[in-house]
């Protein structure tokens, strides 16, 4: 006998789906809007013209405004990954390293379309309804949550191959209940190192004192910079219980209130035989699939 089965979720379980795209679309667009607001805040402050001052360079600035939100952000994958294993049973069957690099990859590429769109925008609610309507219409309709990307033609399939959401969906279902991870062929691990090509055993490969202290330097206007604008964060505490809540409550809202699965679905039913076997049929939909069946006459029936 021939049956037709699921390769993965056999159970059809609907939270195994809204789980992993719930985090992908949190955090496409929370951390988009939080580096938008950040760069936006400074220009429309008019504090941003006391770096022109400051041997600060445009690259240590804008890492420095950077890494904090990339940091915010892999907390918060943390703590929606421990909700999905321990609040809703979703299997890690994958490997954690993968999972974690596709986050950092990912939560990098949205912070840096937040960046993006601060570029183009003078004022603060400008960038956020930018970064918003950006990462939400392309994440929700071209990166795989409704129509899968290689359904997609023209335009949108362009779109859905360069989002980064499609990948991170991809990345989050391979490695959380799929497991196609510990299956995937390995290769052989590679050494890291390698001598310089002009270098003999015994030489010294140390980088130049002055470039040294340069590198140095840069590390310190960025570390510095990114503690300043992670106090700027923590004084605004609207800001950080919208974080808050994104990343927590509203995750099980999402998840607890969309159901794939049949549930109280409404129905009627035309008896225009009155037995006890068309009796037993409407009494045969039971709750919680089924609303109690109500009957109607054939009339009611639309027949266009």
């Amino acid at each position: 006998m021939i049956e037709t089965r699921f390769r993965y979720n056999q159970s059809f379980d609907s939270v195994y789906a809204m789980v992993p795209s719930s985090m992908a679309l949190l955090l496409g667009l929370i951390p988009a809007i939080l580096m938008a607001l950040a760069i936006v805040r400074e220009k429309e402050l008019g504090s941003i013209t006391n770096l022109y001052v400051t041997p600060v360079t445009r690259t240590e600035f804008l890492f420095g405004k950077q890494l904090p939100y990339i940091a915010v952000s892999m907390v918060s994958f943390l703590v929606l990954v421990l909700m999905a294993l321990l609040i809703f049973r979703v299997p890690l069957k994958g490997s954690v390293a993968p999972l974690l690099l596709g986050a950092l990859l990912y939560v990098t590429a949205t912070t840096g379309i937040g960046m993006l769109a601060s570029a183009f925008a003078r004022m603060q609610i400008a960038a956020l309804f930018g970064t918003a309507i950006l990462t939400r219409v392309i994440g929700i309709q071209f990166s795989g949550m409704l129509t899968p990307v290689s359904s997609l033609r023209g335009v949108g399939a362009i779109m859905g191959e360069a989002f980064p959401m499609t990948y991170f969906l991809r990345n989050q279902h391979r490695h959380l209940h799929q497991g196609i991870g510990l299956r995937g062929p390995r290769s052989e691990p590679r050494s890291a190192c390698r001598l310089h090509p002009g270098a003999q055993p015994g030489e010294s490969l140390a980088a130049p004192p002055a470039g040294a202290v340069r590198g140095v330097l840069q590390l310190s206007s960025i570390f510095w910079l990114g503690i300043k604008e992670l106090r700027s964060f923590a004084r605004d505490p609207v800001l950080v219980a919208l974080v808050v809540w994104s990343f927590s409550f509203s995750i099980v809202t999402i998840a607890q209130s969309n159901f794939q699965e049949l549930r109280d679905a409404s129905i009627a039913i035309v008896d225009e035989d009155h037995s006890e076997l068309s009796r037993r049929i409407a009494h045969a939909f039971l709750p919680p699939y089924f609303r109690p069946p109500e009957p109607i006459a054939k009339r009611d029936v639309d027949h266009r």
